[in-house]
Parts: C-alpha cells; structure tokens; sequence
C-alpha cells in the first residue's frame, strides 16, 4: 500500500513539472507577421522620413534606436541603378536576420534578408565577438535609382522594430 502512494506522488510531481515547464516556455516570435508587415510597408510610397514614419505606422512597426546600420553606394555600374552594401544589426537581438527595404524614387526597389557575421560590427558596437547580435548582419544589393534620388534603406527586425538610413544615390568619393 505505501509504494502506491509513493508512486501517486511521484507521477503527481513529475507532472506538475512537466506542465511548469510547458507553461513558462517564452513564447516564440512568428515570423508570418513580421513578413507581412514588412511586405505592406514594401507596399507604400516612401519619399521621405515623413512618409517612411506613417508607413511604418500603418504596417505596425515601431522605430527602435536598438536597431543599428551603415550604408552607402560602393558603385554606380550605369545611370538608373546603385550598387549599396551595408549592415544592420539588432544590438539586443539574437542574431536573426533582419528584412532589409530599399526605397528610391517612392519605391520599394529592392528587398534583402540580413546574412553573415562581420567581426567589425562587433568592434564599431563595442560588443564581444561572441555577441549574438553581430550575426547575420550584411546586405548588398543593387537598387534601380537616379542619381539625383535619395535611397532610404529600413531594416526590420523579427520584433517589428525598425530603423532607417537615407543615402544619395551617389557613390562617396
């Protein structure tokens, strides 16, 4: 008769466990929602940050000054279109990539997916090299532009937070 008890107990334990740990677990963020949101911001005429902030705003996405970047044009192969390279990187993120918009013109003219560690990131950010946030941090592309536009590049995270950068569309000398 004891070893029932003992052994109703231990099930009850074993359990009561397994069911806390299934009910802490953090949830997991879905990326459906985040492509989304990044495809109705893709969607939406952006000339400018005015224009660039009500779109995000409509796509629900929120600025995050958590979200750091550089860009610039490396090259001009022709007249209508920049070659850009760059990063982006969610300081407090896990390493995920994040979605990259390239706006010109009013346009969405390109879209990227964040890709590959870059050690110098991690020295600009003054993280260690082990730092989680420092993967998946490049992106290059080319964008159709003219010269005389400006390229607003928004990278997005798994969050939906976002932030910008605005370039010419000229190569730096």
């Amino acid at each position: 008769m004891p070893w029932r008890l003992i052994l109703s107990g231990a099930i009850i334990c074993v359990t009561a466990f397994f069911l806390t740990l299934f009910l802490l677990e953090p949830p997991k963020p879905s990326i459906e929602p985040t492509l989304a949101r990044v495809a109705k911001l893709a969607a939406q005429p952006v000339r400018d940050e005015n224009t660039l902030r009500a779109a995000a705003e409509s796509a629900r996405l929120t600025i995050s000054a958590d979200i750091r970047g550089y860009v610039e044009v490396s090259e001009r192969p022709s007249a209508d279109a920049a070659k850009i390279s760059g990063w982006a990187a969610d300081i407090y993120g896990n390493g995920s990539p994040l979605s990259v918009v390239v706006f010109a013109g009013g346009k969405s003219r390109f879209q990227t997916k964040t890709k590959t560690n870059n050690d110098a990131v991690a020295k600009f950010l003054q993280l260690p090299p082990s730092a989680s946030a420092i993967r998946n941090v490049q992106f290059e592309g080319m964008v159709p532009c003219n010269p005389e536009d400006s390229i607003l590049v928004v990278a997005v995270s798994e969050e939906n937070q976002y932030n910008f950068w605005i370039i010419a569309a000229k190569p730096r000398k």
